[in-house]
C-alpha cells in the first residue's frame, strides 16, 4: 500500500536519522529531516537505552500525525537469489513460498520473509530471479516493540539495505555496474547495482572498528579515537603513522571482502565490469578512504554528497541534510519505497499486524459511510413530511373555496358533490401513496435500530492487549490462551446488507416459462399482490461448538433471541412490521472471521491469515421490513341504490367518502 506522505525512521547504532516525504504525481518532496546522535560510551556500544532515549526526543521534537515506516539492520538477516522456471502470475506465491522453505534455515512460522521479482526483459523461456528476505520473527517483534513502546505505529517495515538500493535508483540511478558502500558504526551494506539485477551482502566491517584499533593501539578514549580517525588525513608524522598502522590495514580488509564479493557475482552472471564507487553512511568520512578505493579496485569512487531526482521544501533543514546526507540514504530510500515510487516493495510487518491496521483505517470510513446513510434517509423522512403537511393545507384550501363558489349555485348541488368526492379521492391516494412510500423508506432505518438495540448491550470490553518480551515464553503463552478464551466468549457480525425489494419475494420473482407448465415458484407467488419493503442479511460468527447445532443455538441465543424480540415488539417499530425472521443451516469449521458474499463465506483468497482460536461457526439472518399499511389491492364498489328523489342513481365513488355521504349513511 503506498501512502501520500510519511515519515522514514533509521535507528541506527550511532544515531537516529528521520525523514518526512511527500508524493506529488511523479515527484517525490523531502518536507523535513531530523537527526539524534547518541552519546558516545567508552566503547562506542549502542545500549538499548540510547535507542528509546532518542525516539522520545524525535517525538518530542516532531508532530508525527502521518504513518511511520523502519528498517531493520541488514545484520541478522538472510537474503538469497534463486531462479525459477517462467511462471503464471497467479502461481507464483505459491512456487517462491515453495522454494523458501527449502532455502530459509528456518521453519516459516518462525520467520517473516517477503520476496522481490528482478524485473528486467528475460529471454523466452528463461528462468525469472527472485531475491528471498527474511528475518527471525522474535527479533522483528522486538525491533517493532521499540517503537510502540514510544508511540509510533508503524505501516512498513523493510531492510535498510532494501532502502539504500530504493535510494540508490531512484535518485542516482547509475548508468553502468556499480558498487554501493554504506559504512556504518555497527557494519557495511555492499550492494553491486547491475541494471535491473542486483546482489547485497551486509559486510563484518564498521566505522567503529577502526575507531577500537585506534584506541587499543594509542590508548585513548573512543571519543578521541573517533577525531583521529576523520583527521589523519591531515599532512603530519603522527597522522601517518596512524594511518598506516591502523586505518590501511582496516581498509584493505574491507577491500578483500568486496573483491571476495565481486568474484562470486561474476561466476553467476558472467564477467561483469563494475564502473564505479558509492560511499555512503558516517563510516565513510575516514582518512584517505576515497583515495585508497580508487588505488586498490582501479576505478573511480564518489561520495554520495548531493540530491539528483528529489526535491527540498524551503522548510527543511538545509544545513542538517548537507552536512549528513551520506547518513539519510537508508531513511531516504524507506520513504521512497513507501510512497510507491521504489523499485523494491519487501514489506516484512506482520500479516497479522497488516490486517489489524486496514482494519483500522477502513473502520473509520465505515462509520461516515452509516453517518451519511442515516442523515439521508432522515433527510428524506422530512421532505416527505413536509410534502405531506403541503398536500393536507392544499386540501384544505381547495374544499373550502369550492364550498364558497358552489353555495352560490344551488341549483349545481349535484355537481358539487362529485367535485367534492372526486377531490376527496384524488388527494386521497395522492397522501396514501405519499405515507406508502415514507413507511417503506423508514423499513431501513427501523432495521439499522433494531439491530443496534441488540447489540449495543452485547459489545463486549476493550480489546485484550499485553505486552511480553520475545524470550518471555510463559507470558508470551498466558497472554496467546487469555486471548484464544476471550475469542471463544464474543461474537461477530463480519456483514450486514440491506437491500430493496418486493415482497414477497417469490411473488415478485413470478412464474417461470418453459413448454407452458408453471414451476412450484410461479404458483405458489401467482396472484399475491407485493409491496415495497427492505430485506436486512446479517452474517454472525461465534467459536464452533462441540457441535453445529450447539453452535447455531448460541447464535440464537446471543443474537437471534433477542433480535426477534426486539424486532416483534410493536412499541419498538413505529410505521413497518417485520416478516420471516429465519436462519439458515450455517457453516462450520471456518478458519477465519472474515465474509466474502457469494464467494462460498470465508476464506476465499489466500491473502487472509488464519484468525488465531478457531474453528469458527458463522450462520446467516435474514428478515425483511414492511410497511405497516401496505396498499392493497381496490376492489370494484357496488352500485348505490337509486335516490328515490329524483330517480337517479348515485355516481360510483372509490376510495374516500365525503364528509356529506357520512352524514346520509348515519341517518
Amino acid at each position: 500500500m503506498a501512502f501520500t506522505t510519511i515519515w522514514s525512521v533509521d535507528l541506527g547504532k550511532a544515531a537516529l536519522k528521520a525523514v518526512k516525504l511527500r508524493r506529488e504525481r511523479n515527484s517525490v518532496e523531502i518536507l523535513a529531516v531530523d537527526k539524534v546522535d547518541y552519546p558516545l560510551s567508552e566503547n562506542g556500544a549502542d545500549p538499548t537505552q540510547q535507542s528509546k532515549e532518542a525516539l522520545s526526543i524525535f517525538k518530542a521534537r516532531n508532530e508525527v500525525k502521518e504513518p511511520v515506516v523502519v528498517a531493520h539492520p541488514g545484520q541478522g538477516t538472510f537474503s538469497r537469489f534463486i531462479k525459477l522456471p517462467a511462471f503464471d502470475a497467479k502461481k507464483v506465491r505459491d512456487m517462491v513460498r515453495y522454494e523458501a522453505s527449502q532455502q530459509i534455515p528456518f521453519p516459516l512460522d518462525e520467520v517473516i520473509w517477503d520476496y522481490h521479482i528482478v524485473d528486467r526483459d528475460y529471454l523466452p523461456g528463461e528462468e525469472r530471479e527472485v531475491g528471498l528476505f527474511a528475518v527471525r520473527k522474535e527479533a522483528i517483534d522486538d525491533y517493532l516493540l521499540e517503537f510502540t513502546q514510544a508511540g509510533l505505529s508503524v505501516e512498513m517495515l523493510t531492510i535498510g539495505y532494501l532502502g539504500l538500493l530504493n535510494f540508490i535508483r531512484y535518485d542516482i540511478n547509475p548508468p553502468e555496474p556499480s558498487i554501493i558502500l554504506d559504512i556504518g558504526a555497527a557494519h557495511t551494506d555492499m550492494i553491486l547495482v547491475d541494471g535491473a539485477r542486483f546482489y547485497i551482502r551486509p559486510l563484518p566491517h564498521s566505522g567503529n572498528d577502526i575507531s577500537k584499533a585506534i584506541m587499543q593501539r594509542f590508548k585513548i578514549g573512543f571519543a578521541d579515537a573517533e577525531k583521529l580517525k576523520i583527521e589523519t588525513g591531515k599532512a603530519g608524522q603522527q597522522a601517518e603513522k596512524i594511518y598506516k598502522a591502523v586505518i590501511q590495514p582496516k581498509l584493505q580488509e574491507l577491500v578483500q571482502e568486496i573483491q571476495r564479493s565481486l568474484g562470486y557475482y561474476r561466476t553467476q552472471h558472467g564477467e561483469t565490469q563494475f564502473a564505479k564507487v558509492y560511499l555512503l553512511g558516517n563510516g565513510s568520512r575516514v582518512a584517505r578512504i576515497k583515495k585508497f578505493l580508487e588505488d586498490t579496485l582501479s576505478m573511480p569512487v564518489e561520495h554520495v554528497q548531493s540530491i539528483g531526482r528529489l526535491r527540498v521544501s524551503r522548510d527543511v533543514n538545509l544545513g542538517l541534510l548537507k552536512e549528513n546526507l551520506p547518513a539519510f540514504g537508508t531513511a531516504l530510500g524507506m520513504g521512497i519505497q513507501a510512497v510507491g515510487a521504489g523499485p523494491c516493495h519487501v514489506d516484512l510487518v506482520p500479516k497479522e499486524e497488516k490486517l489489524k491496521k486496514e482494519i483500522q483505517r477502513k473502520r473509520k470510513h465505515v462509520f461516515f459511510a452509516a453517518g451519511g446513510l442515516l442523515l439521508a434517509i432522515l433527510g428524506s423522512w422530512w421532505l416527505i413530511l413536509g410534502k405531506i403537511d403541503a398536500v393536507n393545507t392544499l386540501h384544505e384550501e381547495l374544499k373550502n373555496d369550492a364550498k364558497v363558489k358552489f353555495a352560490l349555485l344551488p341549483k349545481n348541488q349535484k355537481d358539487i358533490t362529485e367535485a367534492e368526492q372526486k377531490t376527496d379521492v384524488e388527494l386521497g391516494r395522492t397522501i396514501d401513496e405519499l405515507l406508502e412510500l415514507a413507511d417503506w423508506r423508514n423499513g431501513a432505518l427501523e432495521g439499522l435500530r433494531a439491530l443496534e438495540r441488540v447489540l449495543t448491550p452485547a459489545t463486549p470490553q476493550p480489546p485484550m492487549s499485553a505486552v511480553v518480551k520475545a524470550d518471555d515464553q510463559a507470558g508470551r503463552a498466558a497472554a496467546g490462551q487469555g486471548r484464544i478464551d476471550r475469542m471463544g466468549k464474543e461474537l461477530w457480525v463480519p456483514y450486514l446488507r440491506i437491500e430493496k425489494v418486493s415482497f414477497p419475494e417469490d411473488a415478485a420473482a413470478g412464474p417461470k416459462s418453459g413448454g407452458g407448465k408453471k414451476s412450484k415458484e410461479g404458483e405458489r407467488g401467482e396472484g399475491k399482490a407485493t409491496v415495497p419493503a427492505y430485506k436486512v442479511t446479517v452474517y454472525a460468527v461465534v467459536k464452533e461448538g462441540a457441535t453445529q447445532v450447539a453452535s447455531a443455538e448460541t447464535i440464537k441465543t446471543r443474537l437471534k433471541a433477542p433480535l426477534e424480540s426486539d424486532l416483534l415488539n410493536p412499541a419498538h417499530l413505529w410505521r413497518t412490521v417485520v416478516k420471516d425472521v429465519t436462519t439458515n443451516p450455517g457453516t462450520a469449521g471456518l478458519k477465519n472471521i472474515y465474509y466474502a458474499p457469494g464467494g462460498g463465506g470465508v476464506g476465499a483468497k489466500e491473502e487472509i491469515p488464519e484468525t488465531q482460536g478457531g474453528p469458527f461457526f458463522g450462520q446467516e439472518l435474514f428478515w425483511y421490513m414492511v410497511p405497516r399499511h401496505p396498499k392493497e389491492p381496490e376492489a370494484a364498489p357496488a352500485p348505490e341504490p337509486a335516490d328515490e328523489g329524483d330517480g337517479e342513481a348515485k355516481p360510483k365513488t372509490r376510495g374516500r367518502t365525503s364528509g356529506k355521504d357520512k352524514d346520509k349513511k348515519k341517518k
